[in-house]
């Protein structure tokens, strides 16, 4: 039998992009990727702000919904209290 690893969590060190992300898909209660990537395009590139968004999914922060065929992505409380972070800072 093999004895169990276990590992420390990684801290999530939020990136400008991060909060960007968190703060577009706020101030709709729920968004689709592509108006996200639209209202932050002039500061990032398409590319980076996918994976910025894959980021936040895979770490909690986001939710996907597919309500009526499209993706949708909203904020979790982990990223609401992500975003009362940053802004208090």
């Amino acid at each position: 039998m093999q004895a169990i690893a276990y590992e420390t969590p990684k801290t999530f060190i939020p990136e400008v992009l991060h909060v960007d992300i968190l703060q577009a898909v706020s101030r709709d209660h729920s968004c689709p990727p592509r108006r996200v990537v639209e209202r932050l395009l002039p500061s990032y590139t398409e590319r980076v702000i996918r994976s910025g968004i894959r980021n936040l999914l895979v770490q909690g922060y986001l939710a996907e919904d597919m309500p009526g065929g499209g993706i949708v992505l909203r904020l979790t409380s982990k990223g609401r209290i992500l975003l009362q972070k940053e802004g208090a800072a």
